[in-house]
């Protein structure tokens, strides 16, 4: 049954899906939806938690395989939400048009964090 499908579908993988069909629409509830996939994307990649953003002790370079194993079984069709440099010039094209409000604050928390961590290596 399709049921158990997707029980053994993992998160990431049904995140993609989701956020896959939201871009084909173009309504201001599909863009919000993508930005908050994004976001919690991002926050998944980078070992925080889309819940509370709070860092999580995960091993960086575990979170980073099971991203790309993903990333490659997907070829280029979600380039943009799976790799990091994509994902957040993406989120900064949507941001303008998320509606003021908890999504633009945590959209804006995401940019200043990916922003600093840019500027960290460069520093190096």
């Amino acid at each position: 049954s399709n049921a158990a499908f997707h029980l053994d579908k993992k998160p990431l993988d049904m995140f993609v899906d989701l956020y896959c069909r939201q871009r084909e629409q173009d309504s201001e509830t599909a863009l919000q939806l993508r930005a908050q996939i994004l976001i919690d994307v991002h926050l998944y990649a980078t070992c925080h938690s889309p819940l509370t953003t709070t860092k999580r002790d995960i091993d960086p370079d575990t979170r980073s395989d099971e991203i790309s194993i993903v990333q490659r079984a997907r070829g280029r069709q979600a380039e943009d939400l799976l790799l990091s440099d994509i994902r957040i010039s993406t989120l900064t094209d949507i941001y303008p048009k998320i509606p003021s409000g908890y999504l633009k604050a945590k959209a804006a928390f995401i940019l200043a964090m990916a922003d600093e961590h840019e500027y960290k290596d460069h520093q190096g």
